[in-house]
């Protein structure tokens, strides 16, 4: 950790390890957002040099890649919510059976199986995502 403060290309390797951090490191989101505050930090301050060129785009890239991945967790877990909580207001509870075919239906697009959702009785949409027509 301590070779960020360094320079050049030890200071840039650090960074690639610290970005290479497997998502299930709980330091993962941390690290990442601090890395990238202190990027914008350096250039706001104009405390950059040539050398320090190949740091900043390394750490803008890979803070959007993050940032792009997290924005699609939001939305998959959003999605799961809106599934979960329309089958929990129109059948009462969540059973086996009902939960069974959330990841099916988060498969489809949301207009595709916002109506299914809406529409069809409890039988008949387990039904249709267990045995799907072709």
């Amino acid at each position: 950790m301590f070779r960020l403060f360094g320079k050049g290309e030890v200071q840039v390797q650090a960074v690639r390890e610290i970005f290479a951090l497997q998502e299930t490191d709980e330091r993962f989101d941390v690290i990442k957002q601090l890395l990238s505050v202190w990027n914008i930090t350096k250039v706001a301050i104009g405390d950059y040099e040539k050398e320090d060129e190949e740091l900043a785009m390394l750490v803008s890239e890979e803070y959007k890649k993050w940032e792009e991945a997290t924005e699609r967790r939001g939305i998959e877990i959003g999605q799961r919510r809106l599934v979960e909580n329309l089958l929990k207001v129109r059948f009462g509870e969540l059973d086996e059976q009902l939960a069974a075919i959330i990841p099916l239906v988060l498969a489809l697009p949301t207009e595709e199986f916002t109506p299914l959702l809406l529409q069809l009785p409890r039988e008949q949409l387990i039904a249709h995502f267990n045995h799907p027509q072709g």
